[in-house]
């Protein structure tokens, strides 16, 4: 049976291939198994094949999820994030700046708001392919001037590692404001918080 679905406005088709048995209750199972070996990956009229065993949807989608992450860690050293640059920085500015460290794979502006209503700046998102040209960028362009403004450069962290080193830097800062004042005893939802028992220790 054969589909299609559409991502990213490309229609990719899909199918649903279900091997005999043949009288053997491993073959079918087996012959699956060798198709994913044999085919998967493979060059087909200039399209890449993927075969993987079919599973629930449910058990689909979190194999998705986890595989994005995977990606996305295994390119975090060639991610930059890079903000506060000029308004006259288009897309292809930023390329041709950038560029002069190594080979980029994509570049990506966005200028939004962020989940809490707050204005946010443009902000862009750099990735080399090589993990020594991204480092060499971030070395050379953060807190470079350009039109009077530092520019800021960091490596690409995925927004939930984001939100959790947030989260421990205000715990942090919380706990050593309040020993620092020592006017009252430390509240009971800072002393339970995640850090606060080790750096109590």
């Amino acid at each position: 049976m054969s589909k299609e679905s559409k991502k990213d406005g490309e229609k990719r088709p899909f199918a649903f291939v279900c091997f005999d048995k043949e009288g053997d209750s491993n073959h079918g199972r087996e012959a699956a198994d060798r198709a994913v070996i044999d085919l998967h990956d493979k060059e087909l009229e200039g399209h890449k094949l993927y075969v993987q065993q079919a599973i629930p949807a449910d058990q689909r989608q979190a194999q998705v999820l986890r595989d994005q992450i995977r990606f996305k860690n295994s390119k975090k050293k060639c991610n930059l994030f890079v903000k506060n640059f000029p308004a006259s920085y288009t897309k292809e500015k930023l390329l041709q700046l950038f560029s002069e460290c190594g080979e980029i794979e994509s570049i990506k502006v966005i200028d939004g708001t962020a989940e809490d209503g707050r204005t946010q700046g443009v902000r862009a998102f750099v990735c080399y392919k090589m993990p020594d040209a991204a480092a060499q960028a971030r070395a050379r362009f953060h807190n470079q001037q350009l039109e009077n403004k530092n520019l800021y450069v960091t490596n690409y962290e995925l927004p939930e590692v984001r939100k959790r080193l947030q989260m421990e830097s205000k715990d942090k800062a919380d706990f050593y404001t309040q020993k620092k004042n020592n006017t009252q005893p430390l509240e009971a939802s800072l002393i339970n918080r995640p850090d606060t028992f080790h750096m109590i220790h």
